[in-house]
């Protein structure tokens, strides 16, 4: 009777597990890159076995898609990289690209539905991933995280994206919170190129940027329902993340917060950074710490106030206060020689 009791004690948890988290799908690519195609993927709905069997479904709402190359190599041949594109349109609880794996997306749409689900590009100690995004649709209800490991131990997230569009249910970690050391050996990197990027869907929700964290924005709009936080690390703040705006906007945040020494946490070239609400307070602090630069120079002032050094120039509407660089003297330079250039020519 013990016996029997415990089995059906374990049959329930196990249920349990698979209720909350759904069936493991790993991506075995043994046929082609195509996601849709059964022969693609593995299935794992217990800890053991490993590796996983045959997959009888692709992964739907309430499984995880593991994009996993160092599992799947340890007993597949090399596999294809799997590509969504525009036949797809997927509903899963969520991704997770990890150990060395490698995904790209170039249009469709891709749901990720669970209560919990994660967009995870890196996850634990020894990931090693990259996923690219040149098109389509992304709709998560939890969290964007890249090299959210959790352990503190190495590792490395990249995400490059392009001409698409993100809705994200909360918002956006880039690295995670470490040591010294974690902080010098992970990566978290996300390179937005084009496109619409939007945080807090679900709520009031930003990003934070930790110290193994850079973001590139080089165009596109990224908008954020919350704060806008980049982090030190605990033991060496010159260890911090790092944004550089290079392009497009980055709008919505209602707060900012700007931790460390040593080198700037924001880095402003191009584009524009628009805060909502009258921050030009946690502005000027900013930039008087060393905390933003323009064109990688101290210094800057608010439009209409005396003009000291530096290449950062800010102002409040009355609804939101923007942050933006003045053209470097090269490209002013540039500009000059241009105009010349075109007078000549009419003369």
């Amino acid at each position: 009777m013990k016996r029997l009791m415990f089995l059906t004690a374990l049959i329930l948890a196990m249920i349990s597990v698979n209720a909350t988290y759904g069936v493991l799908h790993y991506w075995s690519g043994q046929t082609s890159d195509d996601w849709s195609v059964l022969t693609n993927w593995t299935e794992q709905t217990a800890i053991t076995p490993v590796p996983p069997a045959a997959a009888v479904s692709l992964p739907g709402s309430a499984d995880e898609a593991v994009i996993d190359f160092q599992q799947v190599v340890a007993t597949y041949d090399a596999p294809f990289n799997p590509v969504i594109d525009s036949a797809d349109n997927l509903t899963i609880d969520r991704l997770t690209v990890r150990k060395f794996g490698t995904i790209s997306m170039t249009g469709g749409t891709l749901n990720m539905v669970g209560a919990s689900g994660r967009w995870r590009i890196g996850w634990r100690a020894n990931d090693n991933c990259y996923m690219e995004v040149t098109g389509g649709t992304i709709n998560t209800a939890y969290t964007l995280e890249i090299a959210e490991n959790g352990t503190g131990g190495l590792a490395k997230g990249e995400l490059k994206f392009s001409n698409a569009t993100a809705v994200i249910g909360r918002g956006i970690t880039l690295g995670d919170v470490g040591t010294a050391t974690a902080g010098t050996g992970s990566t978290a990197i996300f390179t937005m190129n084009s496109g619409s990027f939007t945080t807090g869907n679900l709520g009031s929700y930003g990003m934070t940027v930790f110290e193994n964290g850079r973001m590139n924005m080089n165009g596109g709009m990224l908008t954020l329902k919350d704060g806008l936080v980049v982090n030190a690390d605990t033991l060496d703040t010159t260890i911090h993340g790092v944004i550089n705006l290079a392009g497009g906007t980055i709008q919505g945040a209602v707060s900012l917060t700007l931790n460390g020494t040593g080198a700037a946490n924001i880095d402003i070239t191009g584009g524009k950074l628009i805060l909502t609400g009258d921050l030009r307070g946690a502005i000027q602090t900013a930039v008087d710490n060393g905390r933003i630069t323009g064109n990688g120079i101290l210094g800057g002032y608010e439009v209409g106030m005396p003009d000291p050094a530096g290449d950062l120039r800010w102002y409040y509407d009355g609804t939101n206060t923007s942050l933006w660089a003045v053209p470097e003297p090269a490209t002013l330079t540039l500009f000059g020689l241009g105009g010349l250039f075109l007078i000549r020519r009419k003369r």
